[in-house]
């Protein structure tokens, strides 16, 4: 297992061409401590933007003199000075392709981690998108000593879910524990006199990321061993996000307390990997009930959730989206699915609040 740590610059730079436009959020941290309800302008745009970094390989982050894209883009949102480990584990073997991001905010009251999504040019990636064995796995919903509260879900998820979470329990785990007359410890391991201990967790990513992180969702807040940070998490907010598991874990997921209001699927217009897998592959459903849709405008709107489709041809018709949105005599075809709508770019655009800067700072064109 690979664990790298990097930091953002602090003060901040300004952008040239915006002098003023940085950081997006002066008061970010204020900002998610104090958010209650949930989905939330701030929160989703937020996320969505440490989703779409989180795209950034480890070898890169460990070649920038100790900082890295992911970091110093959550600090030009308003995340100055944070802190940030990247645990990382593959076994090509067992199809175990496993990246997550923990950030932490400089004063160490508030943590993001976020997983890396699918990565296209990585077949075994892709490969463990597609181990599907349902039966294989269980996950609790629920009282651990009731056997009726197992329920099945994608083998492939599940395996790279824990191939990182003890891990990453850990270093959260570090960062929980009260302050001494030396200060709390931050997830780097230092004890620091300017640090809290960690109060709000929030979990995300996109696509495969996405499906990791409704998964470590489900464990923090059912697995007794992980109780601790589970009562930290506020909220868990994927995007482009394939089920994870049974229509009865679904069920379960949505009577759940914490799990059927705090967590959050966004799906941008055609991204057809909401509908994966295909009903071929066995039962699979989402949750919660409702997910919120862009269509062509603000605001996103919240519309049932996404069917498993049955279409044994959803990836060339997705490709076929690509290549219609590139020629303009193949615009009157509209397919159904676009792989186009699924890059993460796209959520992080269509997630940017009116008259908010984006990550650089700058005003998005009306």
């Amino acid at each position: 297992m690979l664990v790298t740590t990097v930091k953002a610059p602090s003060p901040l730079e300004p952008s040239p061409s915006q002098p003023d436009g940085l950081p997006v959020y002066p008061n970010l941290v204020a900002d998610l401590l104090q958010v209650q309800v949930h989905p939330n302008d701030t929160v989703a745009h937020v996320l969505a933007t440490c989703a779409g970094y989180a795209y950034e390989r480890v070898d890169s982050a460990r070649t920038k003199d100790g900082g890295s894209t992911f970091s110093e883009t959550m600090a030009r949102l308003g995340l100055e000075g944070n802190r940030c480990r990247i645990v990382a584990d593959y076994v090509d073997g067992m199809l175990l392709w496993s990246t997550a991001f923990i950030l932490q905010s400089q004063d160490g009251r508030i943590g993001i981690l976020a997983y890396r999504g699918t990565e296209p040019t990585n077949l075994l990636n892709w490969f463990a998108v597609a181990d599907i064995e349902p039966e294989e796995f269980k996950i609790c919903v629920g009282n651990e000593q009731d056997p009726k509260n197992y329920f099945d879900v994608h083998a492939g998820f599940y395996r790279n879910t824990r191939a990182t979470s003890d891990k990453i329990v850990e270093i959260l785990r570090a960062a929980l524990q009260p302050a001494t007359n030396e200060g709390a410890v931050n997830i780097l391991g230092e004890r620091d006199r300017q640090v809290q201990p960690l109060e709000r967790l929030y979990i995300t990513g996109h696509s495969y990321g996405a499906a990791i992180a409704s998964m470590m969702g489900i464990m923090l807040k059912n697995n007794a061993r992980y109780r601790d940070i589970g009562q930290i998490l506020h909220a868990v907010y994927t995007f482009g996000q394939p089920m994870i598991g049974s229509p009865a874990l679904a069920l379960a997921c949505k009577r759940h307390e914490f799990l059927g209001r705090n967590v959050i699927r966004y799906v941008y217009r055609n991204d057809p990997v909401p509908r994966l897998p295909p009903s071929t592959s066995g039962h699979f459903a989402h949750y919660p009930e409702h997910e919120l849709r862009y269509s062509r405008k603000w605001p996103w709107i919240e519309s049932p959730a996404s069917s498993q489709t049955n279409d044994l041809f959803i990836a060339p018709e997705a490709l076929l989206g690509f290549v219609e949105r590139q020629m303009w005599l193949l615009r009157h075809l509209h397919p159904q699915y676009s792989v186009v709508d699924h890059l993460p770019q796209n959520y992080i655009a269509a997630l940017i609040p009116p008259g908010i800067r984006n990550e650089f700072g700058e005003l998005p064109l009306p």
